[in-house]
């Protein structure tokens, strides 16, 4: 990488936490620092119970195949586990946008919370998506 392309890189940088700096300064958040960490250990949280719900969702809907529940509860369960799973994908990618935005303003690189928040998106993708098929699929 040339020193121009870099130089460009760091001036996109610096303008995004400039805006983002701006933003909070303009919404009298007159301690940004401590409540964009607020902000993200909030999203972590919310990520964190989304996340465990969908995976005691899948796990419901493991055990009821093999004690044989009703058809109409495993629909319920898949059609659930879906929407939580959606939810924690989502809240995930917000927090992971937030904790990048964290480490570039504050430079605190984080590397276990970029690690988590990428698995954890990806995995409840996985089971949206799962859960999405199985849907369809049982419907018919």
């Amino acid at each position: 990488m040339d020193s121009a392309s870099a130089h460009k890189g760091r001036c996109i940088v610096a303008f995004v936490c400039g805006i983002i700096l701006s933003v909070m300064a303009a919404l009298r958040l007159h301690r940004p620092r401590r409540e964009l960490e607020a902000l993200v250990r909030h999203l972590h949280s919310a990520s964190v119970f989304l996340f465990a719900n969908a995976l005691i969702g899948a796990a419901l809907y493991t055990i009821g195949n093999f004690q044989n529940f009703l058809d109409a509860t495993q629909y319920a369960l898949l059609t659930l586990m879906q929407y939580i799973a959606i939810g924690a994908a989502l809240v995930t990618a917000v927090y992971l946008g937030f904790a990048v935005i964290q480490m570039v303003t504050f430079r605190r690189f984080r590397l276990r919370h970029v690690l988590y928040a990428l698995i954890v998106t990806t995995l409840s993708g996985a089971i949206a998506l799962a859960a999405g098929v199985l849907t369809t699929i049982s419907v018919y």
